[in-house]
Formats: C-alpha cells, sequence, structure tokens
C-alpha cells in the first residue's frame, strides 16, 4: 500500500522552539542533538488511493498519524 507524508510538525517541550513541513523530523533531530531538549514530532501521512466525491468533486484522503520519540524514551533532566 502506497504511503506518502504529507506534512509534519515538530515542537521541543522544554523551549519556543517549532518547525513544520515534511522536513520537521530531521529539524528534529538536530533540535535535540544540539539541546538534548525532549522534541516530539507528528508526521501526517497518506495512504492508499486519494477517494473524490463526484458530486461536489471534492478530494478527501485517508490520513494515518504517527508520533516518533526521537529521544527513544530519553530526558535530560539539566535545566535550561
Amino acid at each position: 500500500m502506497d504511503m506518502r507524508l504529507t506534512n509534519g510538525n515538530a515542537w521541543c517541550e522544554r523551549c519556543d522552539w517549532k518547525t513544520n513541513g515534511k522536513n520537521s523530523m530531521a529539524n528534529a533531530s538536530i533540535h535535540y542533538r544540539r539541546t538534548l531538549h525532549l522534541v516530539h514530532v507528528e508526521l501526517h501521512y497518506t495512504q492508499g488511493s486519494i477517494l473524490t466525491n463526484k458530486m461536489t468533486q471534492s478530494v478527501q484522503p485517508k490520513l494515518t498519524q504517527f508520533n516518533v520519540d526521537i529521544s527513544n524514551g530519553k530526558e535530560n533532566n539539566e535545566s535550561n
């Protein structure tokens, strides 16, 4: 089954850092390696074919969301 990344969001729990777009996981990884802050990543995918409603001609993609913890469950207890 075909899955395509459509968007992504990432944010830091310890500071005001955030990013969005398809490259958000890479940017989150860089932020984590530089700061050791806990970073959350939200990726949005479409799966399979895109359904269309023939009456309204609207596009209704099937969305699947995955949350990935790039810190592998480890938090830095050091204060900011």
